[in-house]
């Protein structure tokens, strides 16, 4: 059920911008405040510069999370922490609770 409503709203055209993102945010208490972030943008070369950064930052004792997309086989490769992609269970587990907040607060 959770995966077709994620494939579902993968597919659902929306206008441009941050509004929902920043109000399911804000509901689940902006955890991204939270966090030191660096933001890899650009044409060609992301997810190599997204790699070596990784590997720099781990080299330094730090812990990395990393989002990249697409993905290439499972779309848990997207979110990654030190290098590994999130498990089954946390991964359906953060889905869902993003699921629950997007329909509370935006019923279509």
């Amino acid at each position: 059920m959770i995966q077709e409503w994620l494939k579902k709203s993968e597919s659902i055209p929306r206008k441009h911008g941050l509004y929902r993102m920043e109000a399911i945010l804000e509901a689940l208490g902006n955890p991204e405040r939270g966090l030191k972030s660096i933001h890899i943008a650009g044409t060609n070369g992301k997810g190599s510069t997204a790699a070596m950064m990784t590997a720099f930052a781990k080299a330094h004792g730090l812990r990395v999370g990393t989002f990249t997309s697409p993905h290439m086989d499972s779309i848990r490769e997207r979110i990654q922490l030190d290098g590994v992609p999130l498990g089954e269970e946390p991964f359906w587990q953060a889905v869902s609770v993003v699921k629950e907040v997007e329909s509370r607060l935006f019923e279509e």
